[in-house]
């Protein structure tokens, strides 16, 4: 009943009486009557006014572009039934844009309208493609690549000088580029001219204007899961015309120019999507270190203006732009900044200086300069021997500089020891429950394992450097007496100790111990560190914040005892570290430990973690509750081979088997033997 009192009184019913008068109407004034009535109607019955009206409208349209108030009464009635602005009509919006998509013949009328100069055409078009992008995103793009001239008229409107109408058409652009399932339309716009003409106006906006943000938001929509739009972008120069002069703009490097954190980041991003997918990413490193990025950025990131996260990520981007690529990486070790301050050494102080109190990341800033450590020295042996050199104290030179201005190593040197100038002796571990002191040691720990790692010319290199040049005597050496400090201060303070710095520094010991006999020996022979490591920090306890400390602290404890086992040289050595293990808390629980660690989540993360990524990636429960990262890529692999081998070796000591590497350096010492003899 209700049904057929609706076909003669209600809506539909008042709908049809409309379109019927205009369908029979030979007079062009009844047919315009007809649409405002049709109109207002489409206000209040969206649906019903789509359905009944929308065959007879779309019709009419190629007669109407002579008539253009005709034209505009369409269009807005078009409009109000799928881009609807009040809610009411809002729900029906997506059931008549997908009848409207569903049709093939629609969208490219619309796209033939945008011709047409007069802003209220291209406005109402433009919106009804915006709700189509909205509800049938797919439709809309497969017809705009059906239309030889679609994305060239789209990208015409770029030009237009009426900001509504450039602004809408940045909006469904944004929309349409979005997609990663439908490249070709993006490497079709960017064919057509895109990244000229998006560049142009964040050129011509303000810096953080949300127009910029829109156009940056399309150019890396274009760019990502896109190597195709990735070589048109490097071969047609956009970095050296486009993103180089931003880059100096958004870091304040421009005379008369602010600083723009969001442009900033638009552009780190844009960058990091140009790495991430490029089909040949040392060529894409070429050309971002040949037009001055590594310079920009460290000029930008070491200034006074930009925000802590912003230097965070422009680290991370020369992170990125120095790993495993040799040209990029000698112009970082050589790079000189303002006021004649050293790139890497401005680095240095960004991974071991305390952050802001009012951060709300914690260390990113940190974090992000030990990330750019990591990717310069992976695989770099001549950087870390270079590096390394500089632990080595140098004559009537430490004295006379501030510390800012010594040699890497040394500041290194100093961040784990927490040397100061009022106190040449002051030990870290003496006040690691300060903040400031923790994060020394995280930054200093996690440099130098980065330089000592898989490298036994740089292992040596530290197992000899002194803290100091004695004036007489034997020198003081830097890492044993680190070790030594760290035992004899937990053993002092009952456990009090902060276990994180123990932990950050028993992985700095790891690394220098793994695949390094004399490092090993250096550790092993002094019986007070056997028998702290072998109780595997017995006297840590628990801590209620941050979380599994302790469990961190004993697996990291007793990896470094494993290790040193497996490249000691000294069989009874061996025997003798086995037994105290044994008697003191037992084998089993002593491998236990280690699994503990390698199976907890901050460890399994950071293994992982396989290329540097521009953006940081989500950090582990552990890796947020201690403020730092728990662990680094380097000293997982060390842990998981150490663990692999640790059964074997503990079966060889206890059988009474030779050490591999004394084997190995019985050999070597018989060669050296008979290479003299023939000489003689």
């Amino acid at each position: 009943m209700s049904s057929v009192l609706n076909d003669l009184i209600g809506p539909d019913a008042v709908v049809r009486r409309i379109v019927d008068k205009m369908t029979t109407a030979t007079l062009l004034e009844d047919r315009k009557a007809g649409l405002e009535e049709l109109l207002e109607k489409a206000s209040e019955h969206p649906a019903v006014v789509a359905k009944l009206s929308f065959p007879l409208l779309l019709s009419w349209v190629p007669a109407a572009k002579e008539d253009l108030e005709m034209l505009r009464g369409i269009l807005s009635t078009v409009q109000t039934c799928i881009a609807p602005e009040s809610d009411a009509a809002k729900a029906a919006a997506a059931s008549n844009a997908s009848s409207f998509a569903a049709d093939p013949s629609n969208v490219p009328l619309l796209l033939d309208l945008l011709q047409i100069h007069d802003w209220a055409v291209r406005l109402p078009v433009l919106k009804v493609m915006a709700s189509l992008e909205t509800h049938s995103s797919a439709a809309l793009q497969a017809a705009i690549l059906s239309s030889s001239q679609g994305p060239g008229r789209l990208m015409d409107l770029l030009t237009d000088e009426r900001e509504i109408i450039r602004n809408e058409v940045l909006l469904v652009l944004s929309g349409l580029t979005a997609d990663t399932r439908e490249l070709e339309l993006n490497k079709i716009l960017a064919f057509e001219g895109a990244f000229d003409e998006l560049f142009r106006i964040v050129k011509e906006e303000e810096e953080e204007s949300v127009i910029s943000s829109d156009c940056m938001t399309i150019i890396n929509n274009l760019l990502a899961h896109n190597p195709s739009n990735g070589n048109y972008f490097r071969e047609m120069g956009c970095v050296q015309s486009h993103v180089v002069p931003l880059l100096r703009r958004a870091g304040g490097l421009e005379p008369d120019k602010l600083v723009s954190d969001i442009l900033w980041l638009n552009i780190i991003k844009l960058m990091g999507n140009l790495l991430q997918w490029a089909d040949d990413k040392q060529k894409m490193q070429t050309v971002f270190g040949k037009h001055g990025v590594i310079e920009v950025t460290m000029a930008a990131v070491a200034g006074p203006d930009l925000l802590k996260d912003s230097k965070a990520i422009g680290l991370r981007l020369v992170g990125a732009l120095v790993h495993l690529h040799t040209p990029n990486r000698i112009l970082l070790s050589q790079l000189s900044l303002p006021g004649d301050k050293n790139g890497l050494g401005e680095a240095l102080k960004m991974c071991v200086e305390e952050r802001e109190a009012m951060d709300d990341a914690p260390h990113s800033l940190n974090q992000a300069a030990a990330l750019l450590f990591q990717c310069y020295l992976h695989k770099n042996v001549d950087g870390q021997q270079h590096l390394a050199a500089t632990l080595m104290p140098q004559p009537c030179m430490d004295d006379d500089l501030p510390p800012g201005d010594e040699p890497i190593g040394r500041q290194v040197m100093r961040a784990v020891m927490r040397i100061d100038q009022a106190d040449d002796r002051a030990i870290a571990i003496r006040s690691l429950p300060s903040v400031s002191a923790l994060t020394n040691v995280w930054g200093g720990a996690t440099v130098l394992g980065l330089m000592l790692h898989a490298n036994s010319v740089c292992q040596e290199i530290a197992a000899a450097s002194p803290l100091e040049l004695p004036s007489s005597g034997a020198p003081e050496m830097f890492l044993p007496s680190l070790l030594s400090s760290l035992t004899k201060g937990s053993a002092a303070q009952g456990g009090g100790i902060d276990g994180r710095g123990e932990c950050f520094l028993l992985q700095l010991f790891a690394l220098w111990v793994h695949q390094c006999p004399s490092a090993a020996h250096a550790i092993a022979s002094e019986p007070s560190n056997v028998m702290w490591l072998g109780g595997t920090r017995d006297d840590a306890k628990q801590e209620s914040t941050p979380p599994n400390v302790a469990l961190q602290v004993r697996g990291t404890a007793a990896l470094l005892l494993a290790s040193s086992l497996q490249w000691l040289s000294d069989n009874e050595l061996q025997e003798n570290i086995l037994n105290i293990i044994d008697s003191r808390i037992g084998i089993a629980s002593f491998q236990q430990h280690i699994q503990h660690m390698l199976k907890s989540d901050p460890f399994v993360a950071a293994s992982k973690r396989k290329e540097p990524l521009v953006l940081p990636p989500k950090p582990s429960p552990e890796d947020t509750s201690w403020g730092y990262a728990v662990f680094g890529v380097e000293y997982t692999a060390v842990a998981q081979e150490v663990s692999e081998g640790l059964q074997k070796t503990i079966f060889r000591i206890m059988g009474g088997a030779t050490s591999p590497v004394r084997g190995a350096a019985d050999a070597e010492a018989l060669r050296e033997r008979d290479l003299l003899r023939e000489e003689v």
